[in-house]
């Protein structure tokens, strides 16, 4: 055989070899974090939709104050398209092709706009939102990137209109 069939198999091997080692420590952080509940899948029916869809970014989720530690349990790591929508009983989190997830208006804590979340930075200009939340005994932190900054703006708005809601309530 010549070299460069010998450099190119080698390659390849040293390839897959890296991908099965990422599949394994992809599924071991899963298997660590099976303590964690699954999040509540958003109703069939939201109820009264107030801010309507808000189609962006899920960039991710993370242990809240750790923004590189990311959740992969349920799917909370995956990132891909999504949608907001403010529901009655709080934020839903709608995903194409990928499992949604909605967090009750009583275990959201906190949102603010930061550079990036779970290995994604964002253009200056949009950032990412991230909102912090609970479920069950751990505090988490979810980003979303908005198409622009108006919506950044609002899901900002929104949330922390939610939050002080929360706090109001006895």
């Amino acid at each position: 055989m010549s070299d460069r069939v010998l450099l190119t198999a080698a390659t390849l091997a040293v390839l897959v070899g890296l991908s099965l080692l990422m599949v394994r420590g992809w599924r071991a952080r899963a298997g660590r974090q099976r303590d964690l509940p699954p999040p509540p899948r958003p109703p069939a029916t939201p109820g009264e939709v107030v801010i309507g869809l808000t189609p962006g970014l899920f960039v991710g989720t993370t242990f809240a104050g750790d923004w590189l530690d990311r959740v992969t349990a349920h799917g909370l790591g995956v990132r891909g398209p999504a949608r907001l929508v403010e529901g009655g009983a709080g934020l839903l989190v709608l995903r194409p092709g990928a499992r949604g997830f909605s967090i009750a208006r009583a275990d959201l804590l906190d949102v603010r706009c930061a550079a990036g979340i779970a290995n994604r930075l964002a253009p200056r200009h949009l950032g990412v939102v991230v909102v912090t939340w609970r479920l069950g005994e751990r505090e988490l932190d979810t980003g979303f990137q908005p198409r622009d900054a108006a919506d950044r703006e609002r899901i900002e708005q929104l949330v922390t209109r939610l939050v002080h809601q929360e706090e109001a309530t006895p």
